[in-house]
């Protein structure tokens, strides 16, 4: 098993003197053994965990859609925003108003840069991981 893939067994006593072990498995699928053990208990038992696994499946490919779709809609906000000031700025100045303008220029224009660096780091780091 790799890292990830780990079995977690836990044997404990109660005061009768009654034992009982828990097994926990840290993946997405048990292993085929304790799934052959389980359907000797439970006949559906194989048909259920494949079946809980292709739900969990598609309900994390529908989280990763979604969370996708909400940083696209930020980030496009986010420039909207950003070029609606900085076309107010040119105006400004077009108008006479140069200190205004360069106020209002530079606001969206360091905020851009700020989020810019903010951001950087994980997109490197989500790089050099694959």
């Amino acid at each position: 098993m790799s890292d990830k893939n780990k079995m977690l067994i836990e044997a404990t006593q109660d005061s009768d003197g009654n034992q009982s072990v828990t097994i926990g498995i840290t993946d997405n699928l048990p292993n085929p053994i304790l799934v052959e053990h389980w359907n000797q208990l439970v006949p559906t038992a194989a048909r259920e965990i494949l079946t809980m696994a292709r739900d969990e499946q598609k309900n994390r490919h529908a989280n990763d859609r979604s969370e996708r779709w909400s940083k696209l809609i930020g980030q496009l906000t986010s420039f909207v925003i950003i070029l609606v000031g900085l076309i107010g700025a040119i105006v400004l100045i077009r108008e006479g108003r140069p200190i205004e303008g360069l106020t209002m220029f530079f606001g969206p224009l360091a905020t851009l840069a700020g989020v810019v660096w903010m951001f950087r780091k994980p997109i490197e780091s989500q790089i050099i991981k694959k």
